[in-house]
């Protein structure tokens, strides 16, 4: 009987690990919607990445890295305006408090994915995992869309890398 029930655990667990955007279920408290990027240009070696995460724990966390088989490799970025001229600068990390959450948004924080190895289309996903200081790692589709008519029109995002 244990091992039945043992068994239709596993099965449930399972379940929860097939649960959109999440890929463990010790990361299952960290959940990460609205993730999405502009389509590139033939050719375009750089894009940016947009979401957010929900840290659903009682503790803080910390965004400390991501990969991509589509772009030879990933950073944060946070881009503000300074007397009037937009500036973009690395970041190495975001924290995320308890029960909180971080939004990565056209015009401040996002992720620059560096190298991108083929062109994004409309309608097209790509896979990103984030990873934690936790150890926890999500597994995020960015889906290739146009940015909506209220961003700004740029996407927050100089093409200049």
């Amino acid at each position: 009987m244990f091992l039945k029930n043992a068994a239709i655990g596993l099965l449930l667990v399972g379940g929860v690990v097939s649960v959109p955007q999440i890929v463990r279920s010790d990361s299952a408290s960290l959940q990460v919607k609205d993730a999405w990027a502009n389509p590139t240009a033939s050719g375009q070696s750089v894009a940016a990445g947009y979401f957010v995460v929900h840290n659903r724990t009682n503790r803080a966390e910390v965004l400390r890295g991501a990969s991509s088989p589509a772009a030879q490799n990933l950073q944060f970025h946070t881009s503000s305006l300074v007397g009037g001229v937009a500036r973009m600068r690395k970041v190495e990390r975001f924290n995320i408090p308890a029960g909180g959450q971080l939004k990565l948004a056209p015009g401040g924080n996002h992720l620059m994915l560096i190298g991108v190895k083929q062109q994004f289309k409309v309608g097209e996903t790509v896979p990103v995992t984030l990873h934690f200081n936790s150890g926890a790692s999500v597994k995020v589709k960015l889906e290739i869309k146009n940015a909506d008519k209220s961003s700004s029109s740029n996407g927050g995002h100089h093409g200049h890398h």
